[in-house]
């Protein structure tokens, strides 16, 4: 709908890291495009190598990612402010 609405650009990344938090996969974006007024003119199949380069590295880092995550919420102390 942004798009048709006249957006200039639209951030996207590569699969591996899309969607939860992070912005809409690239590849989709792509393909949703492709054979309209829109078409980025981009091939889906330059995007697959660089998505499996991301993919390897994301989980290669995924362990470490989620110990580190484990150590803040264990030593993380929340302050309680005052009701207002």
């Amino acid at each position: 709908m942004a798009i048709l609405a006249g957006v200039d650009m639209v951030d996207t990344v590569l699969s591996p890291l899309s969607f939860g938090s992070a912005h809409p996969a690239t590849e989709s974006m792509v393909a949703s495009l492709s054979g309209t007024p829109f078409d980025t003119g981009i091939d889906l199949k330059v995007l697959e190598e660089p998505a499996q380069i991301t993919r390897q590295i994301k989980e290669k880092y995924e362990n470490i990612r989620d110990r580190l995550h484990w150590r803040q919420r264990a030593t993380c102390s929340f302050t309680k402010f005052p009701a207002a």
